[in-house]
């Protein structure tokens, strides 16, 4: 069996420690865990930080993991693997670390079938990132190319289109990665190793239950429906005229989805303009099913929308604002428009 390994990874003071520290709060109580500490110098400051964490912790110092200190490393990996046994490895490297070579040394023919990576995290300093791309391009955009999840710390007192425009300027070095631009604090450890599922995913799979919002009145009516998926075989009888499979168009023949994240903040007002304005059919596309969880100015929203009725309700902070459409012929520039106007 692989054990998971978990890296922590992000440029010098960007925050690592402390999102280490919550997600062994609050995610790894009942697991063994290996901690793996890298420090570039001669004393280990995190790893003090550290040491009341019921956790067995190895700190390597005096150099980079994934350079100078590689042979140090793997062996230490495979001690770990023979005398403790744990059951997850966490590794913390320097932030002068290159991601790519930890992913590297993981796929050795000496410890390929015995670890997987699993959660790969960046943390980025969101006030001094473009400072960092400009000044150590070289380490900077490679923690940030081969991360699963990009999280942005001491967002605070940055507002949404900031922190928008950073994403893009980001963006183009990993397209695949989820983002995370809510404040930790509003957030549980959970919703943070879950951000690195696909946007569609996870908006079917974790929204949280609906509590519902007053002021804001659907005329039409709303209900929630569950929607079942089954496996058949070729003549499983559930299409016309014997039909198959085969011959049935797919569903990505047919339909479109449209996903958006972003973390701009909405009011309620703003969120029924949006959905009230979602049958436009000749600007938007023919819309079935609409949903989301965004910012608002004092709480975040949840809306759902299925081919015109709609509701929106309060939700509970995520790792950023998310929206998914699905329909026939969307206008993606005009639902862009819409959401981002």
């Amino acid at each position: 069996m692989q054990i998971p390994v978990d890296i922590i990874s992000g440029f010098l003071g960007a925050g690592k420690t402390t999102l280490l520290q919550k997600l062994l709060n609050e995610c790894y109580k009942n697991q063994k865990i290996f901690l793996l500490e890298n420090e570039f110098g001669q004393v280990g400051i995190d790893g003090a930080l550290l040491a009341e964490q019921n956790v067995e912790m190895k700190e390597i110092y005096s150099g980079c993991i994934c350079c100078s200190l590689k042979g140090d490393f793997t062996q230490v990996l495979l001690e770990t693997l023979e005398q403790v046994k744990p059951q997850r490895i966490i590794i913390e490297p320097t932030g002068v670390g290159k991601l790519s070579e930890i992913l590297a040394i993981l796929r050795q023919d000496i410890l390929k079938d015995k670890l997987t990576a699993d959660n790969i995290i960046t943390v980025i300093d969101a006030q001094k990132a473009l400072m960092y791309l400009k000044n150590f391009g070289e380490f900077f955009k490679d923690q940030i190319r081969h991360a699963q999840t990009l999280m942005l710390s001491k967002t605070k007192d940055i507002n949404w289109q900031e922190i928008q425009d950073l994403i893009q300027a980001l963006k183009p070095l990993n397209t695949s990665a989820q983002w995370v631009t809510t404040p930790w604090n509003e957030l549980t450890g959970s919703q943070i190793l879950r951000a690195r599922t696909p946007i569609t995913t996870y908006m079917t799979t974790h929204l949280p239950p609906i509590i519902k919002l007053p002021g804001l009145q659907n005329p039409g009516g709303y209900s929630t429906k569950t929607y079942h998926h089954h496996q058949h075989s070729l003549s499983c009888g559930c299409h016309p005229s014997g039909q198959s499979h085969k011959q049935t168009p797919l569903a990505t023949d047919t339909f479109q989805s449209w996903s958006w994240e972003n973390p701009k903040k909405f009011s309620p007002e703003a969120i029924q303009k949006i959905v009230t304005s979602l049958p436009e059919e000749k600007k938007y596309g023919q819309i079935l099913r609409a949903k989301g969880i965004v910012p608002g100015e004092n709480a975040w929203i949840h809306f759902e929308y299925v081919s015109g009725n709609w509701d929106i309700v309060a939700g509970t902070p995520q790792p950023t604002g998310r929206a998914v459409v699905i329909g026939i012929d969307l206008q993606e520039e005009q639902l862009n428009q819409l959401f981002e106007a």
